[in-house]
C-alpha cells in the first residue's frame, strides 16, 4: 500500500489513523475468502456468525479499497475516503 501521501499528514489526522488501522488488518487468500463467503451463503438465520463473516470479508478488502483511493484521490480529500468505503458495504 502506498504510504507516502499519508506520511505528509499530521499524524493525529483521522485520515491518516484510519488509514494505519486498515493497514494492520491482514488479507485474506482465495481459498479463505472461498469458505468464507460459503459459510455466509448457507442454509439458516442471520446470526452473530454471519455477522463476523461478513464483517472479516469486508474489512479484507478495506486496504484495496485504501489502495485505489490514494491513487485516484487529489491531497486532502476526505470525501473519497468515506464514499470509496460506502461503497465496499
Amino acid at each position: 500500500m502506498e504510504t507516502t501521501r499519508m506520511e505528509q499528514h499530521d499524524p493525529d489526522d483521522p485520515v491518516a489513523i484510519y488509514i494505519r488501522e486498515v493497514g494492520k488488518i491482514e488479507t485474506l487468500s482465495k481459498d479463505e475468502e472461498t469458505k468464507l463467503f460459503q459459510e455466509l451463503g448457507g442454509k439458516g438465520n442471520w446470526d452473530e456468525t454471519r455477522e463476523n463473516v461478513a464483517r472479516r470479508l469486508i474489512e479484507s478488502r478495506l486496504a484495496l479499497v485504501v489502495s485505489v483511493a490514494q491513487k485516484h484521490s487529489t491531497s486532502g480529500s476526505r470525501r473519497l475516503w468515506a464514499n470509496r468505503n460506502s461503497a465496499v458495504v
